[in-house]
């Protein structure tokens, strides 16, 4: 009896490994501890890019009065 329930939860704790794995043919990397930080940093990184590139774009046309395409 005993070793039926061992294999019972060994099965169960496969299987909800396997249900948290996106994508088999890779391996699952455990994200970083600072994970999130370093994600936030980044994308604030990149709107900044964008919006300083945006500013620039409508200086261009800022004594424009009519623009066509």
């Amino acid at each position: 009896m005993t070793r039926k329930l061992l294999q019972l939860v060994k099965h169960v704790s496969t299987g909800m490994g396997q249900a948290l794995v996106i994508s088999p043919d890779r391996a699952y990397l455990r994200p970083a501890n600072n994970a999130f930080q370093v994600d936030s940093a980044k994308l604030k990184s990149d709107t900044r890019k964008i919006g300083s590139d945006l500013k620039k774009q409508l200086n261009k046309y800022q004594n424009v009065t009519t623009y066509q395409r």
